[in-house]
């Protein structure tokens, strides 16, 4: 929905705070690579072949003998690796800082009367 919104260049952010608001053990990377390719076959079964990737694709047809599913697919692939790029920034930027804090989750004991 944020590239309907904003454009492409949004996915970067939405996984970078997508990694932000997720604890590490989460593995916020992998998470926000398959939920930014899956949003990107959403994107594309709505703007189907008319989008804007429908007319590049018909572009590169005329001057490359290649399918058009390749540009479909590597529209996937570089929303994934964008999401997942932006997770990685704010993982590396997570591993020079101290963590003096608790964790938020904190996990109950199976037979006790807090479940």
């Amino acid at each position: 929905m944020a590239t309907l919104a904003f454009g492409w260049w949004v996915v970067f952010v939405v996984g970078a705070v997508w990694a932000s608001i997720v604890r590490a053990s989460d593995r916020p990377t992998r998470f926000a690579a398959v939920g930014a390719t899956v949003g990107f076959v959403g994107v594309l079964a709505l703007t189907g072949a008319d989008g804007p990737v429908g007319q590049l694709a018909r572009v590169f047809g005329t001057v490359l003998p290649l399918p058009m599913m390749l540009l479909y697919v590597t529209a996937m692939i570089a929303g994934g690796a964008l999401s997942a790029g932006g997770a990685l920034l704010v993982r590396a930027i997570r591993t020079r800082e101290q963590w003096t804090g608790e964790d938020r989750r904190r996990f109950v004991a199976e037979g006790s009367n807090k479940a």
